[in-house]
């Protein structure tokens, strides 16, 4: 699950991301002017967007590292004509992280993901059976959005992070969610963001699933 899955939810596309953080309170003055340098590395590129900018100002904070690491005399990092240290750069992604959770723990509804996953795991019609094995997932939004509509409709899963498993009643096979992406709810602890997860387990914590630490991710 991809590009566009989120956006029937509410959530944006990863170019109305792009803008959001761009514009986004959450970064510092020296953030936003090393992030207009990064844009302008990538001129010309086809549709760079915020993975693009963030991932490079992690190669330039593994220099930054290295170099620190290694007691070299020259530490700092050169962006844009000032130059940065590695504790400076790593606040840096990290406002940018927490740029991009604000912008996705907003207002959402789930009815699409949920008919998804009950299509998926339950009886279609009466009298058939409901899906009697795992499903495995493999995910690349950051979003939580398919794991709350899992944990809504009461089905176990893992996402080896912070996994959910209903407690009570009669089990289903457990469903594995493969992240490649950092989810939203991960860094939601950054500055006390009320993430979809941590709203809905407020919301009804008596039908919230148990967290479980079985499964596999990459």
């Amino acid at each position: 699950m991809g590009a566009g899955t989120s956006k029937c939810a509410g959530l944006p596309l990863l170019d109305e991301l792009t803008k959001s953080v761009l514009k986004s309170p959450k970064l510092t003055a020296p953030g936003k002017a090393i992030l207009t340098t990064l844009v302008g590395n990538f001129a010309g590129a086809k549709n760079p967007n915020i993975e693009d900018y963030l991932s490079e100002l992690i190669d330039l904070l593994a220099i930054a590292e290295r170099r620190t690491s290694r007691g070299a005399s020259l530490q700092l990092i050169e962006i844009g004509g000032s130059h940065h240290s590695e504790a400076a750069m790593r606040g840096m992604v990290r406002d940018i992280k927490a740029a991009i959770v604000e912008t996705l723990c907003c207002a959402t509804d789930l009815e699409a993901h949920r008919e998804f996953v009950r299509a998926v795991h339950k009886a279609v019609r009466p009298g058939k059976r409901a899906v009697d094995q795992s499903v495995d997932y493999l995910v690349l939004n950051y979003d939580t959005l398919l794991e709350d509509a899992l944990a809504l409709e009461k089905l176990p899963y893992a996402d080896g992070v912070e996994g959910a498993r209903q407690d009570g009643g009669v089990q289903s096979p457990l469903s594995a969610l493969m992240l490649l992406q950092e989810s939203s709810s991960f860094m939601a602890r950054l500055d006390g963001a009320n993430c979809l997860r941590t709203l809905y387990r407020a919301e009804s914590p008596r039908n919230w699933p148990q967290a479980s630490a079985t499964a596999t991710t990459l």
